[in-house]
């Protein structure tokens, strides 16, 4: 059976009692700067016929800078249980009949985030949270324009509402946890899939958050090169989003989706991130040109 290439992690240890230091985030730190242990976590990176696992150490670090360190373990996922069809006008579909998919269910309320490193092409990797009350931020956004990630090639068309079609897509939204210019949690995404994909998804779990003071087990896990057999694609097909509601095991919140990476109008080489107007957006209106547009 063909394995499918999906670039993820799966928690490993979680809900291991010896895991020394704490994940708490409280009240009185400031929601950027806690110091915390980093839960031993598997970093699951996709190769084209086959996958490998990895494993991270539980090391001291900032919640800001907290990349997962990978070893030589193996795993394969089957295909059902991933399987996305292609793009036909639906911005996100179920995986999984809905059903999320962690090695490990948390069993306590200790908050936290980790983001993947970045892999050689520059890539982001999967991130996985367990989100409350206590990871919500307390400061307003501040700029993200200095990080440029992978396949970046910035284009601008009439028929998109602020123009641009690229948007630096944050993996584990600021909204959920405080997180600005951390480039392992900002991808190259389409307006269509950051605005009308990923957040309602996003206000679905903070909605919950801030109605329940409850916590919710979270991952996004982007995707390259799964339509075309491409590991090398610099741009993701789009994300996989897994949510579930810790207290009420999943009554509140539970979700399973993929979001594409798409924008109507556009044609985009996943490859090298550059794109150019289709049949369909010159019937919308026209592509503007601008200098240097891979900067902005």
């Amino acid at each position: 059976m063909r394995k499918r290439q999906i670039k993820g992690i799966f928690s490993g240890a979680i809900l291991a009692l010896g895991l020394l230091g704490s994940l708490f985030f409280s009240k009185e730190q400031p929601a950027n700067k806690p110091n915390v242990t980093l839960p031993s976590a598997r970093d699951f990176r996709y190769v084209q016929s086959r996958v490998e696992a990895s494993e991270a150490k539980t090391t001291e670090v900032k919640v800001t800078a907290n990349p997962l360190k990978p070893n030589d373990n193996s795993y394969e996922l089957e295909d059902e249980a991933f399987y996305i069809p292609r793009y036909t006008g639906k911005l996100s579909v179920l995986i999984n009949d809905n059903e999320p998919i962690f090695a490990n269910l948390v069993d306590n309320f200790q908050a936290y985030y980790v983001f993947s490193d970045l892999d050689e092409l520059g890539r982001v990797g999967s991130a996985e949270a367990l989100l409350g009350p206590e990871t919500l931020p307390r400061d307003k956004r501040k700029s993200i324009r200095q990080v440029i990630p992978s396949g970046w090639h910035q284009g601008f068309y009439s028929f998109i509402e602020q123009q641009a079609l690229y948007t630096r897509a944050h993996l584990i939204a600021h909204q959920l946890c405080g997180e600005n210019a951390t480039k392992e949690n900002l991808m190259t995404g389409t307006a269509m899939f950051n605005v009308d994909g990923m957040l309602p998804y996003e206000n679905k779990v903070k909605h919950y958050i801030k109605q329940t003071n409850n916590h919710v087990q979270y991952r996004v896990t982007p995707v390259f090169g799964y339509f075309d057999y491409n590991e090398n694609n610099l741009v993701a097909d789009g994300v996989q989003m897994e949510a579930l509601s810790v207290e009420d095991g999943g009554a509140g919140v539970k979700f399973n989706v993929f979001v594409y990476n798409v924008q109507t109008g556009v044609d985009i080489n996943y490859l090298t991130g550059e794109n150019k107007i289709n049949a369909q957006g010159k019937k919308m209106g026209f592509e503007i040109k601008r200098k240097s547009k891979n900067k902005k």
